[in-house]
């Protein structure tokens, strides 16, 4: 039968072991590399939308048609309004369920937000117009109301004609400027690489360190009791043998 040292002895042994190994995979962190942000693509960066009709020079040519095309109509969704812009007007609130649309006309159509999404298509079905249409990027709306306005920036660049080679560089600008600024929000909020790596060092020297003296320090404690334990039993025979009449 194990004696009740043995049995606190093996539990306490299993016990420093399981700690030993979680210290040594659970505090040890994979920190990543962060790279600096590239500068962003045109094409790409505004193909990061939640509709994809056109691809991105399409996209930088229906943006620019807004201020340079007179025979297009602008339409623009909110997620509380709708907005048009008549060649020759200004832009103007509308109802969704009226003629959005001269017959067979041309439409540059922005989305912000789908909610009256439906109702607008069904009005541009009827009047048979030719519709392009994309989903506004992130970086071309208003940060704090991204459902329901276009960013500064961007209505400045709107509100401004100007030829498609100027009009295009600076939309990449104003890109590169939205970029920088969500790398730079996100990285507010993170560890810098250097102090990231040394924590990953005091981590990995803590779990080494657990591993290298608690490992013996274990078997230690196993032999001085097992050690005892013969002491005790040794003890006994000898006397016995002691006290044998000759």
């Amino acid at each position: 039968m194990i004696r009740f040292e043995f049995a606190v002895a093996a539990d306490l042994a299993a016990n420093l072991l399981s700690v030993c190994l979680v210290v040594f995979l659970t505090l040890v962190p994979l920190a990543g590399r962060r790279e600096a942000p590239a500068r962003p693509d045109l094409a790409r960066a505004l193909l990061a939308s939640e509709r994809r009709a056109l691809d991105g020079p399409a996209m930088i040519a229906l943006l620019h048609a807004r201020q340079a095309a007179p025979a297009t109509v602008t339409i623009d969704l909110y997620a509380d309004r709708v907005e048009r812009r008549a060649p020759g007007a200004a832009m103007r609130p509308v109802d969704p369920d009226t003629d959005l649309a001269p017959r067979g006309g041309s439409v540059a159509l922005f989305v912000l937000d789908a909610a009256f999404y439906a109702d607008v298509r069904r009005s541009l079905a009827r009047s048979g117009a030719v519709v392009e249409e994309m989903s506004v990027p992130d970086a071309l709306r208003d940060p704090a109301s991204p459902r329901l306005r276009f960013s500064q920036g961007f209505l400045a660049l709107d509100a401004a004609p100007r030829p498609l080679p100027d009009f295009t560089r600076d939309l990449a600008r104003l890109l590169e400027a939205a970029a920088e600024a969500k790398a730079g929000k996100a990285a507010g909020g993170a560890v810098s690489e250097p102090h990231a790596v040394a924590l990953t060092a005091r981590f990995q020297a803590a779990g080494l360190a657990a591993l290298r003296f608690g490992l013996p320090l274990t078997l230690l404690v196993l032999i001085a009791l097992a050690e005892r334990r013969w002491r005790r039993r040794a003890v006994p025979f000898v006397t016995r043998i002691a006290r044998r009449p000759p």
